[in-house]
Parts: structure tokens; C-alpha cells; sequence
């Protein structure tokens, strides 16, 4: 399952199976949540060697995570995970 999926997919199992609806937000719920900066017109790869805070304050946003690869850097993270890039469909990252 995608995790981009699942909330939909959840839905779907606990309906099919007569289950409770489970508390999506709980679930999804992670420290690793945050703000995304901004970053629109800085190259890709520009922003590998910014300085984020730590601990990071709430407010304070982090950009994207395609702003921290090259090109070069997809095409080998794309060869590592190949396998999983096809299985599960993902697209090339073109940057």
C-alpha cells in the first residue's frame, strides 16, 4: 500500500471488513511534520548546506526535500531503489 494512499485504502479495508473508522489523525500524527518553505526559482541542490536550527522551532520551515538533490543525486537513489521505484509506479524525478 502507498502511503500516499492510505487514508483512501484504510477507508476502504475498514468498510469492507466491518471495522471501526480508525483515527486517522492519531495515526498520521509525527514530529517529522513540518512547514515547507518556499523555494520557488532556487536550483535544485541549492540548499544542501543551509543551517537548520536544532532543536527546530515549530515555526521555522524547512524547504522541500527536491531541493536538497541534483540530478545526479536522483538518478542514484532512482538505480538503488529501482526495484521499488517500479513496483510501486513512481515517476523519474526530473529536476
Amino acid at each position: 500500500m502507498k502511503l500516499e494512499e492510505f487514508s483512501d485504502r484504510i477507508r476502504s479495508l475498514e468498510a469492507a471488513h466491518g471495522l471501526k473508522e480508525s483515527d486517522l489523525e492519531a495515526i498520521s500524527e509525527s514530529a517529522h511534520h513540518v512547514k515547507k518553505a518556499t523555494l520557488e526559482g532556487a536550483r535544485q541542490g541549492a540548499v544542501a548546506e543551509i543551517q537548520i536550527p536544532m532543536p527546530r522551532p515549530d515555526w521555522y520551515p524547512v524547504p522541500s526535500s527536491r531541493n536538497f538533490y541534483t540530478q545526479e543525486c536522483a538518478d542514484r537513489v532512482r538505480s538503488i531503489f529501482e526495484v521499488d521505484f517500479e513496483s510501486y509506479g513512481y515517476p523519474e524525478l526530473s529536476l
